[in-house]
């Protein structure tokens, strides 16, 4: 089976490629950028992911190389969207109607290309921070401006899927967490133990939902080859570890302090700070293998491995300054 992938330089675009790939798919990955302009830990992933995939570079999504590509290779079995404009998404100026422009730039003309060389199916990226997605806090409305770029996106997606005729799934993302993440909640704490800092919990009593990201991929493998049962509703809605900050927090200090051999404290912020993000946003379908305690203790080994490289070049960048 043949399958293009957007995203791929993401973290969790790299899993999923590494997921489909063993799952036996022939994996096409397209990358917007070229790779002398990807920033290291970017540059890395796509490295990874050419292990396993053909990477094909400097095509933007729905721009005249993209459909020169889709038009002229051989016929894809399965698309999967998994870019997303997102740049620093916290910005004031962020332009949701922008960035759902950019992320679903002549989609049409991609999936009416794809669709008349057979593609079977089209499985598309959402977040748990969309509009009317996942459980929690009602009014489930979108979370931040990317929330709702990306509400506008798979508004756009499902539309045009629907109008060409193309059987669609999208899969909901709450938060994934793994080694190489290369930013966010899981690389903040580790970086912080590994430097001697204790990292201070902004929001300790906030529920959300936290993935591990190689069963995420897995499952996203899975419904992109057609394996097992496709979602009636056409959604799919994995979940992970379903509760507060500061308890995750203490389940990734648990596992790292005796590999580590580090205190990995934790501490709260007090008060929290003030937020209009819900308490509780979270999916609904937890994942086969979550509590697994072999696969759990893989995770937290990987985690440590990558945590003790950033020791050895912080020494590094110490001893060289």
């Amino acid at each position: 089976m043949r399958v293009l992938l957007t995203g791929a330089s993401s973290f969790t675009g790299a899993a999923i490629a590494r997921a489909l790939a063993t799952a036996g798919a022939e994996v096409t990955a397209v990358c917007r950028g070229r790779p002398e302009l990807y920033e290291p830990a970017r540059r890395a992933r796509i490295e990874a992911v050419a292990e396993v995939a053909a990477v094909v570079f400097d095509r933007p999504f729905g721009s005249s190389g993209f459909l020169q590509l889709v038009r002229g290779a051989l016929p894809f079995d399965v698309l999967c969207l998994h870019h997303a404009e997102v740049g620093d998404f916290r910005r004031a100026d962020f332009d949701p109607i922008d960035a759902a422009r950019a992320d679903t730039m002549a989609l049409d003309a991609v999936l009416g290309a794809l669709a008349r060389r057979g593609l079977r199916r089209l499985v598309h990226t959402g977040t748990v921070f969309e509009a009317g997605e996942g459980d929690g806090d009602r009014p489930l409305a979108a979370i931040g401006r990317y929330g709702l770029a990306k509400t506008l996106t798979s508004t756009i997606v499902r539309h045009t899927a629907a109008e060409i005729g193309v059987s669609a799934i999208k899969v909901t993302i709450p938060s994934p967490f793994g080694a190489g993440q290369g930013g966010g909640f899981v690389d903040y704490l580790v970086r912080s133990w590994c430097t001697g800092v204790t990292p201070v919990l902004d929001h300790p009593d906030r529920m959300r939902d936290f993935v591990p990201v190689e069963l995420l991929a897995e499952h996203y493998a899975g419904l992109a080859m057609g394996r097992g049962v496709a979602p009636a509703s056409g959604r799919s809605n994995p979940s992970g570890h379903v509760e507060t900050v500061a308890a995750f927090a203490e389940r990734l200090a648990r596992g790292m302090r005796p590999r580590l051999g580090l205190p990995c404290s934790i501490e709260a912020s007090s008060p929290p700070k003030r937020s209009v993000e819900p308490q509780r946003r979270f999916n609904t379908e937890p994942l086969a293998g979550l509590f697994d305690r072999g696969l759990e203790e893989a995770r937290f080994d990987r985690l440590a491995h990558a945590a003790r490289s950033l020791v050895a070049d912080a020494v590094a960048q110490t001893k060289a300054a």
